[in-house]
Formats: C-alpha cells, sequence, structure tokens
C-alpha cells in the first residue's frame, strides 16, 4: 500500500517526554568530550525546538497545531514503579546528569510562550499515553487529521479509532492500520498491543519480555483468541493449541505476565479536556528573557532593529521586529 507523497496533517501531537529524552542522548553523545555543562544543556532544548520544527515543515502545515503532552510528575511512571522497579529507568539512569533533567521544565516554560499554534497537555496521576484517547476523540474529525509522534507502541492503538489518525514512531509512518498489520502481522485494535507488549516487552518503557522468545506464531493465536488477561491466565493450561513446554514458561512467568500487563494499562480519564489544557501564545519580551539567561542563541524574530543594527549602545525600544 503505497503512502500518499502530499499528505499532511492539519494537528500533530508530540510525545514530548519522549522526544525530550531522545534528544538527551543525542546531545549526551556529542558532548562526550565537552566539559562546559551549560553547553550541554542548551542544545538539549535548542535541539528540541530544531526537531520540532522539523516535524512541521515534514508533516505539517505552516498552521497546523502541535500538542505537547507530558507526562506529569506525579504520574503513573511512580505508581509502576512499585510494580517493577525498571519501569522507565532509562529516565534515571546514573550516567544521565540529574541537570538535564531540570531543563524539561525550563523547556515546557519556553514552548508556552514560543508559538501561538502550541498546545501543552498534562493532567496529574497521568502520563502521556493516557491523554492520546480524549485528544483525539475531542479533536479529530472527517477534515481534520492528526499525527501521533512516538515511539511507544501504546500510541498505535490509536490508528484503530479512526482513519485520519496516524502514527510516526521515527522511523516509519504507519498512515494506515494495514501498514501496521503488514509489519506485526495484527492489527492495533482491542488489547492484542497490550499483549503484544506484555509478551514482548518494550524496550522504550524498560519492560522487560514476560516470555522472553515465545513464537511469533504461538504469540498471534494467544493475542486472537484472548481478550483479557485474567480469561487467559485462568484458561491456557487447558488449550490444547499452546504446547506443554510453552505452557510451563508461560506459568513460571506468571507474575512477570500479570505485573507487565498492568505496567501497560491506560488510565481512564474522566475531566473535561480544556482542565488539563493550555493553549500557548507567543511572546517575544519572555522569549528573550529565558533564551538570554540560558544564554541560547536569539532567533531571528526576537532580535531588535537596533540590535540587528550592530547599534548596542541605544536602549532597545518596546517595539520588537519580527522578520
Amino acid at each position: 500500500m503505497q503512502r500518499p507523497s502530499d499528505i499532511k496533517y492539519s494537528q500533530i501531537t508530540i510525545d514530548s517526554c519522549n522526544l525530550y529524552w531522545r534528544c538527551v542522548c543525542s546531545c549526551a553523545k556529542k558532548a562526550k568530550e565537552s566539559i562546559d555543562d551549560a553547553f550541554i544543556y542548551t542544545n538539549v532544548i535548542t535541539e528540541f525546538l530544531s526537531r520540532v520544527k522539523d516535524i512541521q515543515s515534514t508533516y505539517g502545515y505552516d498552521n497546523s497545531t502541535i500538542y505537547f503532552l507530558f507526562d506529569n510528575p506525579k504520574s503513573k511512571i511512580n505508581v509502576r514503579k512499585l510494580i517493577d522497579d525498571h519501569y522507565k529507568s532509562h529516565r534515571y539512569n546514573e550516567h544521565i546528569p540529574k541537570e538535564f533533567w531540570d531543563t524539561l521544565a525550563l523547556l515546557e516554560m519556553i514552548i508556552q510562550c514560543y508559538a501561538n499554534n502550541y498546545v501543552i497537555m498534562r493532567l496529574n496521576g497521568c502520563e502521556a499515553d493516557d491523554l492520546v484517547y480524549p485528544l483525539i476523540k475531542e479533536k479529530v474529525d472527517a477534515k481534520n487529521k492528526m499525527l501521533l509522534i512516538s515511539v511507544d507502541m501504546d500510541w498505535s492503538r490509536a490508528l484503530s479509532l479512526s482513519e485520519n489518525v496516524h502514527w510516526f514512531n521515527y522511523s516509519e509512518l504507519f498512515w494506515h492500520r494495514e501498514i501496521f498489520k503488514q509489519k506485526y502481522s495484527f492489527y492495533p485494535e482491542g488489547n492484542k498491543v497490550k499483549f503484544f507488549k506484555t509478551f514482548r516487552g518494550d524496550t522504550s518503557d524498560d519492560i522487560s519480555p514476560a516470555v522472553p522468545n515465545i513464537p511469533s506464531k504461538l504469540l498471534l493465536y494467544i493475542m486472537d483468541t484472548y481478550d483479557d488477561i485474567e480469561v487467559f491466565i485462568l484458561k491456557f493450561s487447558q488449550d490444547k493449541n499452546i504446547p506443554e513446554q510453552w505452557k510451563i514458561k508461560i506459568l513460571e512467568n506468571r507474575s512477570k505476565i500479570l505485573s507487565n500487563y498492568q505496567l501497560v494499562d491506560f488510565v481512564q480519564i474522566e475531566e473535561n479536556i480544556d482542565t488539563y489544557t493550555f493553549k500557548c501564545k507567543e511572546n517575544i519580551p519572555e522569549l528573550r528573557y529565558w533564551f538570554k539567561l540560558l544564554d541560547l542563541p536569539f532567533e531571528n524574530r526576537m532580535v531588535y532593529k537596533e540590535e540587528k543594527s550592530n547599534i548596542f549602545f541605544k536602549k532597545p525600544k518596546a517595539k520588537y521586529y519580527r522578520s
């Protein structure tokens, strides 16, 4: 199935912490020989903003709405770590300086005043994944396509909600659920993705496989036959289509199967979407403040006419220059 070459999206939704982490890793690699911490942190922020611009340029319009979904500091990450100590442990890697994470809060403040088409979403007790469904329900219709951007396979479930919702995992664009099936041999519907992540694990969330090396054919059979993990646990031992050696392995890993399934579950959100949505607004003076404070290179729109003319002895006027 060939993807239309001119496909564009009026709405783009970004897993902000996921993209931020990718920027952290990228900048950490580039800065191995650097001893200038400020330089490292500056690059994390500027790289994030640059990648967002590239995403909008490639997949959106000039006025496309960009939704930034954030994990709340009191989100299920902490609850899930009670289930599994390794959950998202890459975010707490001892080799990554804590200061990197301090820039995330600063980055969000910059986003708030960066552009009129930016929107921030976060909700106490929820991760970014949990906000995808209510956002799609509220904003996607026959006229408005939405592109979801995250390496987290959880986001693929939205492909079954609407033909106007597509998923990009930074390597492949799944613009139709048939594309997903061609790669994974199943549709991202019901609890199939949850079963898949439960048994196979998910490197993006540091979830290890519950049953290592389970054959794909067997896993697909389980996913097609069972839609509830509790029912599966009760009935798998009597299932004649599951080989005995794998019944033993499933039994040995029963607790890991159940804990993994909890880790990949979503929170049901009852609050009105407006209560956890913040519409950003371009504010050049505020942007100048943050960029100057963090020693970030000014963008052209932030530079006063006087500064462009190298007349630094004059006090900048209140009116600013937009190029």
